[in-house]
């Protein structure tokens, strides 16, 4: 997994988290392109929900039983990103979502 390359945010349609009702209106690519599409999966940067963009873009927030079945692959991503929020969350001052790769 990489951090994303400088300028890599993309603007998404404006919403809230289904978990925090954080106001999200960005994704940043860990990997690849930028651009989200749906099916792509996504953390939350205010609470780290797993989160899954739907063909219309709208966050949907992953089950515990979703998550159980994603790849080893996927779920060590998602670990990875929720190190990185965590560790980055003083420094972060815009609205984003790591978008995983597939």
């Amino acid at each position: 997994m990489r951090l994303p390359r400088e300028g890599a945010v993309v603007t998404v349609i404006v919403f809230e988290c289904p978990r925090c009702a954080y106001t999200c209106d960005a994704a940043t690519a860990v990997t690849g392109d930028a651009q989200p599409q749906p099916g792509d999966l996504s953390l939350c940067l205010h609470c780290g929900a797993p989160l899954e963009f739907a063909a219309d873009m709208s966050p949907r927030w992953l089950t515990y039983e979703e998550v159980g079945r994603l790849t080893r692959d996927q779920r060590a991503q998602i670990v990875q990103a929720l190190i990185g929020i965590v560790t980055m969350r003083p420094a972060l001052t815009e609205r984003v979502t790591w978008r995983l790769a597939r």
